[in-house]
């Protein structure tokens, strides 16, 4: 059962008392499952349904809950792909350069790459080989094609060993998803993002930290180049 504090002053009621929610939420974690009842809510805080209701908007916002029709509101862990959504807005409203974002995951996959060429071990080794051999059977369904993409980069980053770093590659997947498809869409841009998936695959069978930054490094830029060469294609309809 969570234990909610209730001293909760009658400024900002609405996100004061999501507060008092979303802690007791982080301290329990999930596994309270599901939420007292808005009644119930409402007594403890001393507060409206109305109150609880727009604070349980708050919360669902915040990706800390659901509802369910009949069901009542259900405590839920905030997704990666929310993160990953909202970045790819922030990009794009703000003109951030495809410089600037290949200049972060130069740095945030080559500590992934680095990290996992130490400890990779032989089955995660057969995944990631399984997710580009996917990439080869879907070369021409690009939707597929790039979830492949996506999962390779993603395993870069879980099996590093660092917890929140596969956390955060795993949110940077729409952006990922954002720059593949344009990548790839540039003449040869499919085969040679496959060619590079496989020489930082072997690099990684080395257990070389050098060599594996060495290929991470040489797709990215290929990468840059594909997606600068299908844009000035675009830019010249």
């Amino acid at each position: 059962m969570l234990i909610m504090e209730n001293d909760v002053s009658k400024v900002t009621l609405c996100e004061q008392v999501a507060d008092k929610i979303e802690k007791a939420i982080i301290t329990h974690g999930t596994e309270a499952g599901r939420l007292p009842s808005e009644n119930a809510l409402a007594e403890q805080f001393g507060v409206s349904r109305t109150i609880i209701r727009e604070s349980l908007k708050l919360l669902k916002a915040r990706g800390l809950v659901s509802s369910r029709v009949g069901g009542g509101a259900y405590i839920t862990k905030p997704r990666a792909s929310d993160i990953s959504e909202m970045l790819l807005r922030i990009i794009k409203m703000d003109r951030i350069s495809d410089d600037d974002v290949y200049g972060l995951r130069i740095i945030l996959e080559i500590a992934a790459g680095r990290s996992t060429a130490q400890r990779i071990t032989e089955q995660e080794l057969a995944i990631m080989e399984e997710q580009i051999n996917q990439m080869e059977i879907n070369m021409h369904n690009l939707p597929l094609r790039i979830e492949s993409d996506i999962a390779f980069h993603v395993s870069l980053g879980k099996f590093s060993g660092n917890q929140l770093l596969g956390i955060v590659e795993e949110s940077m997947t729409e952006v990922l998803r954002y720059f593949i498809e344009r990548g790839i869409a540039a003449s040869g841009g499919n085969e040679d993002g496959i060619y590079r998936h496989r020489r930082i695959l072997e690099a990684l069978r080395t257990h070389d930290p050098e060599l594996v930054e060495h290929e991470i490094r040489n797709h990215l830029e290929h990468s840059r180049l594909n997606v600068q060469r299908q844009q000035m294609s675009t830019d010249s309809l």
